[in-house]
C-alpha cells in the first residue's frame, strides 16, 4: 500500500473530523450494501461501502469456512484510517458481510497490513482449551513508528483482543510493515518489508510473541521505489507433463510505485528456504499479473499440503483508485478472483506462476454460446439478458504451425455496449512473435492521466501447437487467463453504459488452425442475499437467518442514552421498517431515512399510544429507569395494537435473581415489570427481556467504575479481581436485532449477553495505558459496606444526576458479588452466538471512550 505518502495527511484529516463532528464507525454489525451499482462486480468481492485496498490475514478454518480481512476505511471512500474489515465463505464467491475485525487504537495510529494463523497448538498460550484460536499479525502504524503487532481471537477470528505485550517486534523505524507469517516445522516464520531498504526482513518465533531475526533478502528483481506486502510459501511444482514434483518456496513482493506500466505491482521469486534463509532460483524479475490491476496478493493458511495454494489480491492500482467512479456508488475497490497457483517451467521462458481461477462453479451459469469449430468468421453472443452482466468465456486453438503463420492472424475479442458504441477489445496476435493484447481505451466513464489503456505481454503456443485463454468480464473488471494461467492479467475499467456483447472474430488463420469457444453466464453471488429494497445484508454468523414475520418495528425512547444505539443498529440492519414514537418535548426529531417518527403526549396517553403502535409487528421500550412507571401501560398499548412482540426496558440487570431487589430498587422494578409481562402472555403477543450487566462504554464515559483519567483517581472495590459481565451498547443493539431474528427462541424469556467480562483492577490498567501509569492515587472500599450508603442516597435524592451515580454504584455492587450472579459467562447462560453480539475488546473500547474527549 502507498501508506507514507499519505500517512501525515490522513491523520490530519482525521483529527481534524473528530474535532468538529464524531464519524461513527459501526461495531458489532455487519453494513449493509447496495451491490446493484453499474460497476458493482458480481463474483468477485467488493466491500459494503467506502474504501478497502490490501486483502489482509487470509485463511480457512477446520470447518472449510474461508475468512477474508481487507484494509477498509469504513467512514470515507478513499484509503485512511484503516481498520480490518471481515467477511466469510464458503466457497469463495458468496461471501457474508462480518463486522469489522481489528480497530485502530487511537486516531493517530492505523492498523496497517498483515497476516493471521490459526494456533492448533496453544503455542502462543492464550487457547488453553481450544484448537481453532486465531492470530492477527499487523502493522501498527503511526507518523513516526511501525511496529508490528498481534491480536488473539477466542471465537474463531469474528473478534479480536490486541495482546498487551505489543509492540510484539519494535522498531525507531516509519518504513517496516506488512508482516506475513506461516508455520514451518516447529516455528513461526514472519517476512516483513524494510520498504525503503529494499529488504524482506525473515524472522523466527516459537510462539508468537518473542522473534528473533533471522536473515534478509534484498535488492532483487524490480525494486520501484519499495517493497511491500511480502509473502513466503511453499509452492508445489508441476512438470509439463502435469506431474507433481517436489514443492519450491515462493517469495512475493508488491512494488509501489514502479510498475512497469506505472504504479503498483507484483513480482515473485521461485526458491528455496531452509528455515532461516531464503535464496531464489535466479536473479529474473517475473511479474505476477501483467495487468494494471493486480496487486499485494495474500494466500490463505491453513490448505492442506496436496492441495493447491490459493491466493486473492487487490484489484486496483494506487495511481487511480481513489478517483475511480465507483465512488459515486459509495464505495471503492474490489478484490481479484480467488485463484489456484503453482510453479511449472513454461517453453522458452522458464519458471513461471500459474493463476487459474478457483473452482467457478457456485457461479456457473446457463451456456449461451459454444462452437468447437470455428474458423475465420464471426461470433456474436448478447448477454444482455444477463441478470448479472457477468460473464465467464474459453477459447481453445489448436493446430498452430510452427511457422508460415501470416502476420495478420489473430482472434480478437469485443466486448460492447450497443447503446453508446463503448468496448474493450482483446486478442491474440498469432503470427510473427505471438502475443495477448488488452485495451480499454473505448470505455469513457474514467479519463486519468495514469489509466494507461493499452497493453500485452508475449505468449508461445505450446509444443503440439495449441493455445488457449479463458477469463470472466464482471461489470467493472475483466480477468483473462492466458495458455492455462501462465499469464493471467486484471484491469478494471469504467463505461458510461453496461457492456452486453461479445463479438469473437478470427482472421487469417492457416487453413488447419481451428478455435473453439464457449461462453457461460455467471450468477450474481449476491443476488440471492438482497432484501426488496436491493440491499445486501448478512448478518454476524452464517446461519444466522432473518426472521420476515417482524418487519415493523417501533421504538420508543430512541434516542435515550440507550435506545439511540438500539435504533442506530436497526437502521444499520436495513431488514427493518422503523418507526421511532417520540414525545412532543423530546430534542431529537432528526431521524436518518427512511425512519419514520410519530409524537405523542410527554405522558404517553393510552390511546394515542396504541394508534402509535398499530401496524407494527414489534415494539421495543427504551425508557430507561426515569419512565419505568410507564410500562405497564406501554405492554398493555402494545397488545391492544396488535403488535406480536414487546422488547421490554429491562436492559442491564438479571431480575430472576431474587437478592438482588433486596439492595437494588432499580432491580425492584424490573422483577415487577417481569412478573405483570408474564400475566399479559397470551396467544399472539410475546415479550422478550435482556440482561447485558453493566452498560461498560457508558460507565466508563460518566465515571461510574470510579476511576478518572483526568484527576488520576481511582476507587477500587475489595481487591479489584472480581469479574463482572459488562455490554456495550452496540453490542445491545445488535442484541435487539438478533432477538427480532429469532422470535421463536427469545418468546416469553429473559435473554443473556455480554461484551465481556472484567474487573476494576483490568479497566484501571488501560486507564493508566492511556493516561500514563504515574501520579495515581488509589484508593479502597469494601462493597458490602458501600451497599447501604449508595441505597440510601437513592431513595432520598431527588436530583436526576446524583440519584443516577448512586444507582450505578449499587448496580456495581451487584455486579460485583457472588451472590448475585452477575458474571454470566460463569454461569453459563450466554447467549451471544444466537445473537450474533461479538465480543469487545476492553482496550478497544477505553480507547475509543478517551479518543471522544471523555
Amino acid at each position: 500500500m502507498m501508506r507514507n505518502a499519505l500517512l501525515s495527511t490522513l491523520v490530519g484529516l482525521v483529527a481534524a473530523q473528530s474535532s468538529s463532528t464524531t464519524i461513527t464507525v459501526p461495531t458489532g454489525t455487519p453494513i449493509a450494501g447496495d451491490y446493484n451499482g453499474t460497476y458493482r462486480p458480481q463474483v468477485h468481492f467488493s466491500p459494503p461501502e467506502h474504501f478497502m485496498n490490501d486483502p489482509n490475514g487470509m485463511f480457512r478454518d477446520a470447518d472449510g469456512l474461508w475468512h477474508l480481512y481487507y484494509q477498509y476505511n469504513p467512514t470515507q471512500v478513499v484509503a485512511g484510517n484503516q481498520h480490518w474489515g471481515h467477511a466469510t465463505s464458503k466457497d469463495l464467491y458468496h461471501w457474508v458481510n462480518q463486522p469489522i475485525a481489528i480497530f485502530p487504537p487511537d486516531n493517530e495510529t492505523f492498523v496497517f497490513s498483515g497476516s493471521a494463523v490459526i494456533d492448533v497448538n496453544n503455542t502462543s498460550g492464550f487457547f488453553p482449551d481450544q484448537d481453532n484460536g486465531v492470530v492477527a499479525i499487523y502493522t501498527l502504524a503511526s507518523p513516526t513508528v511501525q511496529n508490528q503487532a498481534i491480536a488473539y481471537s477466542r471465537d474463531g477470528g469474528y473478534t479480536f483482543e490486541p495482546y498487551e505485550g505489543n509492540p510484539v517486534i519494535d522498531s525507531t523505524s516509519n518504513q517496516f510493515r506488512d508482516p506475513k507469517v506461516i508455520r514451518y516445522n516447529d516455528s513461526w516464520i514472519m517476512v516483513v518489508a524494510y520498504p525503503q531498504d529494499f529488504e524482506i526482513g525473515i524472522f523466527e518465533s516459537s510462539d508468537l510473541k518473542e522473534w528473533t531475526a533471522t536473515s534478509n533478502f534484498s535488492h532483487h528483481g524490480l525494486l520501484g521505489l519499495q517493497y511491500e506486502c511480502p509473502n513466503m510459501i511453499p509452492m508445489p511444482y508441476i512438470d509439463e507433463d502435469g506431474e507433481k514434483q517436489d514443492d519450491l518456496w515462493l517469495m512475493a513482493i508488491s512494488i509501489n510505485p514502479g510498475a512497469p506500466l506505472g504504479g503498483s505491482v507484483m513480482e515473485y521469486f521461485p526458491g528455496h528456504f531452509n528455515g532461516t534463509h531464503f535464496e531464489a532460483i535466479d536473479g529474473a524479475a517475473r511479474i505476477a499479473d501483467f495487468g494494471k490491476d493486480n496487486y499485494a496478493a495474500q494466500w490463505f493458511y491453513g490448505l492442506s499440503e496436496d492441495e493447491n495454494p490459493v491466493s486473492i489480491a487487490w484489484a486496483s492500482n494506487w495511481q487511480y483508485t481513489q478517483v475511480v467512479p465507483s465512488g459515486s456508488e459509495g464505495w471503492r475497490s474490489a478484490m481479484s478472483l480467488p485463484r489456484e497457483n503453482y510453479l511449472t517451467k513454461a517453453k522458452r521462458v522458464g519458471w513461471k506462476m500459474v493463476s487459474k481461477p478457483y473452482d467457478l462453479s457456485p457461479v456457473m451459469g446457463r451456456e449461451l454460446a459454444s462452437n468447437d469449430s470455428f474458423g475465420n468468421s464471426t461470433l456474436t453472443v448478447d448477454y444482455s439478458d444477463v441478470e448479472s452482466n457477468a460473464i465467464y468465456w474459453e477459447v481453445n486453438i489448436t493446430g498452430i504451425p510452427d511457422s508460415g503463420i501470416p502476420s495478420t492472424a489473430t482472434v480478437n475479442m469485443t466486448f460492447l455496449s450497443t447503446v453508446t458504441d463503448e468496448s474493450l477489445r482483446a486478442g491474440y496476435y498469432l503470427g510473427g512473435d505471438p502475443v495477448f493484447f488488452f485495451d480499454r481505451g473505448n470505455t469513457r466513464a474514467f479519463d486519468n492521466i495514469f489509466f494507461t489503456d493499452k497493453m500485452s505481454a508475449g505468449s508461445l503456443s505450446r509444443d503440439d501447437g495449441s493455445w488457449s485463454m479463458s477469463g470472466v468480464i464482471d461489470r467493472s473488471i475483466f480477468e483473462a487467463f492466458i495458455d492455462g494461467g501462465v499469464d493471467s492479467i486484471t484491469n478494471t475499467f469504467f463505461a458510461t453504459q453496461p457492456l452486453t456483447m461479445m463479438v469473437l472474430s478470427a482472421n487469417d488463420l492457416p487453413e488447419d488452425v481451428n478455435v473453439s469457444v464457449k461462453v457461460h453466464a455467471l450468477e450474481s453471488a449476491w443476488r440471492e442475499e438482497e432484501s426488496d429494497d436491493g440491499l445486501v445484508r448478512v448478518y454476524g454468523r452464517p446461519d444466522c437467518e432473518m426472521a420476515p414475520e417482524l418487519q415493523n418495528i417501533a421504538i420508543v425512547g430512541g434516542s435515550g442514552r440507550v435506545g439511540a444505539f438500539i435504533t442506530k443498529a436497526l437502521h444499520q440492519s436495513n431488514q427493518f421498517n422503523l418507526t421511532v414514537v417520540t414525545r412532543v418535548s423530546s430534542k431529537v426529531t432528526d431521524y436518518p431515512s427512511p425512519i419514520k417518527t410519530i409524537q405523542v403526549a410527554d405522558d404517553y396517553p393510552y390511546d394515542e399510544v396504541v394508534n402509535a403502535f398499530r401496524g407494527n409487528d414489534a415494539v421495543v421500550l427504551a425508557v430507561g429507569f426515569a419512565g419505568e412507571h410507564h410500562l405497564p401501560s406501554l405492554a398493555r398499548a402494545s397488545i391492544e395494537a396488535g403488535v406480536k412482540r414487546l422488547i421490554a426496558s429491562g436492559f442491564g440487570v438479571d431480575a430472576s435473581n431474587q437478592t438482588a431487589p433486596e439492595v437494588f430498587p432499580v432491580a425492584e422494578n424490573k422483577v415487577a415489570m417481569i412478573e405483570d409481562l408474564k400475566s399479559l402472555e397470551q396467544p399472539g403477543w410475546s415479550w422478550t427481556d435482556v440482561a447485558c450487566g453493566v452498560f461498560l462504554d457508558f460507565c466508563i464515559q460518566v465515571g461510574f467504575f470510579g476511576i478518572d483519567p483526568k484527576t488520576k483517581k481511582a476507587e477500587i472495590w475489595d481487591d479489584g479481581n472480581a469479574k463482572f459481565t459488562a455490554t456495550t451498547r452496540e453490542a445491545i443493539g445488535q442484541a435487539v436485532v438478533g432477538i427480532l431474528n429469532h422470535p421463536e427462541e427469545t418468546q416469553n424469556r429473559t435473554v443473556f449477553i455480554s461484551s465481556t467480562e472484567l474487573s476494576l483492577n483490568e479497566i484501571l490498567t488501560e486507564e493508566q495505558r492511556i493516561a500514563g501509569e504515574n501520579g495515581w492515587e488509589i484508593s479502597y472500599v469494601k462493597t458490602e459496606e458501600e451497599i447501604p450508603r449508595a441505597r440510601e442516597a437513592v431513595m432520598t435524592t431527588t436530583d436526576f444526576m446524583p440519584r443516577m451515580m448512586a444507582v450505578g454504584r449499587i448496580g456495581l455492587a451487584i455486579n460485583l458479588l457472588d451472590r448475585f450472579g452477575s458474571n454470566f459467562k460463569e454461569r453459563g447462560v450466554l447467549e451471544n452466538e444466537l445473537l450474533s453480539v461479538p465480543q469487545a475488546s476492553l482496550r478497544e473500547v477505553v480507547t475509543r471512550v478517551r479518543a471522544q474527549g471523555v
